[in-house]
């Protein structure tokens, strides 16, 4: 058994050993009238007496009880005060409720209801004692008085289920556990920022010679790798060809590994080579964020799916499959009582490899997938990034097909022979940036959104400019003889005003001006007034394209300031 579920349950059975020495003091205690509590009736006019236990009981009158009717003796035991004619002695026998009727010496009449539980209070004080960070209430329910309901909170998802086998261990049932993980009332909310980034590297080295020699009566070569597009054994071009005829690159067909085609025709010698370096480079980052409130299951999803050709069957050929691909993101957060934050994550990136893409003869290609995925737990402050995940791998294969003998040959047996080594490195790492927030008030959300700052582009600029996306408003096609382009039209064009960040004044590429910032038309700022169209500008056409962007550009201290105008 695990060492911490053994010690675990040796806690459990130790205050379950304290409850039943509790509960066995019972007994002694009822031989003692004066040590029993005064009972008062709730609202309802009900008495509650735990079993086993014993409460003191007067009339609201406070006078002398003349006659007393119990209607369960089974579930609640009256007795007489024989040191005070005024107060009746309640003993729980079981679980029940039971009527009590009461008549003082003056005739007046009084009716209780009388209620025999397990005792709660012990769970209270066990719960207080082991989970002194907790708040859970304790409410009984049903006339048998094992049921109870656990509500209020905890600071761990642990302590929820120790309370519950708490209420167990006193032999009462936990009909509904409502108890929450996190804190409070306010219960908060998560943000967390996941960066998954992946680089791989490749490096490949590939030689071999391919050679023929077509001679009048036979033909001789060396075919290794497959250089020449045929395959070992097939008839040498010479022969198909005629006597005298020397293979071109056309007609032996070069594989794509040969770069180096060479031939001299008196002696029908034809020579391919293959010399080759390789290098690849593939980057991924993906950077998710999600909210999830305090011990709630959070999930994100973005992607779609490949078609992949699967082993069912279809019309006229195999069937298809559809393979998942995207970020996948599943977290559960819990806000502890010390403000440190438990993370149960599940990060998951899976992308198409064209390159390990099987051929499926006649029905095309199949392809391959890279999977990153991992699930962990751990506890972090609010604000600190921790790395949950990390590889350097490094692959290296290398192979060698030769003429036994003549491969061996040092330098003479390159001709012999095909080489290939081949290197792969991945990198990766994964950051998880967990933070306490609040929702935003409706002032504070960001008035410029992904794509609302661009329209669809008219005649003029798809056809004659091939703009895909436009900034939104009028813009200023030529100044003078030298042409604008659209993205200087833009909002953010006065702030980076040339590609690359360029500041205002400096020298620029690619038609931007020197020594000013472009500013859009129909903007408010000091190049352009927005009352009229200096030449060389126009208005888009549909009163679409004239809505203005949302947003208050600010720039940098010196720049030209740009304040759209609003809606």
């Amino acid at each position: 058994m695990h060492p911490m579920k053994l010690a675990r349950l040796w806690a459990l059975a130790g205050l379950l050993a304290v409850g039943l020495a509790v509960l066995a003091d019972r007994p002694a205690a009822a031989q003692d009238p004066k040590s029993a509590p005064m009972a008062t009736p709730d609202r309802t006019n009900a008495v509650t007496v735990t079993i086993g236990g014993q409460v003191r009981f007067q009339m609201k009158s406070k006078k002398r009880i003349k006659e007393a009717f119990n209607e369960n003796e089974r579930v609640v035991r009256v007795l007489a005060d024989a040191t005070d004619p005024a107060t009746l002695i309640l003993i729980g026998q079981a679980a029940g409720t039971s009527r009590l009727e009461l008549t003082d010496i003056d005739g007046a009449k009084e009716s209780y209801l009388i209620v025999v539980q397990r005792d709660v209070e012990m769970l209270r004080n066990l719960i207080r004692k082991t989970l002194p960070e907790s708040k859970i209430e304790i409410t009984p329910i049903g006339d048998s008085g094992t049921n109870i309901i656990l509500s209020g909170y905890v600071t761990k998802e642990d302590d929820r289920e120790s309370a519950r086998l708490l209420a167990e261990a006193l032999g009462l049932r936990v009909a509904v556990n409502s108890v929450g993980v996190g804190g409070g009332g306010n219960v908060p909310h998560v943000q967390l920022d996941v960066t998954l980034a992946k680089v791989d590297r490749t490096r490949a080295r590939s030689r071999g010679a391919n050679w023929i020699i077509n001679g009048v009566d036979a033909s001789v070569g060396s075919l290794l790798g497959g250089l020449t597009g045929l395959q070992p054994g097939a008839v040498a071009p010479a022969a198909i060809a005629g006597v005298g005829a020397i293979p071109t690159p056309a007609t032996v067909s070069p594989g794509g590994l040969t770069n180096i085609v060479a031939g001299y025709a008196p002696a029908q010698i034809q020579l391919l080579l293959a010399a080759l370096k390789t290098e690849g480079l593939a980057k991924l980052v993906a950077a998710p964020t999600i909210v999830a409130q305090s011990g709630e299951r959070a999930t994100l999803k973005v992607g779609g799916s490949v078609p992949v050709i699967g082993i069912q069957s279809g019309v006229g050929g195999p069937g298809v499959e559809y393979k998942e691909i995207g970020t996948d993101i599943v977290f559960t957060p819990i806000v502890y009582g010390n403000g440190k934050i438990h993370l149960t994550v599940e990060p998951r990136v899976r992308a198409v490899n064209r390159a390990g893409a099987a051929l499926v003869t006649t029905f095309g290609t199949s392809p391959a997938f890279d999977d990153i995925s991992m699930k962990t737990q751990v506890i972090v402050e609010p604000g600190q990034t921790i790395a949950i995940g990390g590889l350097i791998q490094t692959i290296q294969s290398a192979s060698v097909a030769k003429i036994p003998h003549l491969g061996d040959i040092p330098f003479i047996g390159a001709l012999f022979s095909y080489a290939t080594q081949e290197e792969q490195e991945t990198e990766l790492v994964i950051l998880l940036t967990p933070r306490l927030v609040d929702p935003a008030d409706s002032n504070q959300m960001p008035k410029a959104l992904p794509g609302s700052e661009t329209r669809k582009p008219d005649d003029f600029e798809f056809y004659l400019e091939t703009v895909l996306e436009a900034p939104r408003g009028p813009r200023q096609i030529w100044d003078g003889h030298r042409y604008i382009p659209a993205w200087k039209a833009g909002p953010s064009a006065a702030i980076y005003p040339c590609p690359g960040g360029s500041s205002v004044g400096a020298t620029t590429t690619e038609g931007c001006p020197v020594g000013k910032s472009v500013t859009p038309a129909g903007a408010s700022g000091k190049t352009a007034p927005p009352s009229a169209l200096p030449p060389g500008k126009y208005e888009p056409s549909a009163a679409r394209d004239m809505d203005p962007p949302s947003a208050l550009i600010t720039p940098e201290p010196g720049r030209t300031t740009v304040e759209l105008p609003q809606k």
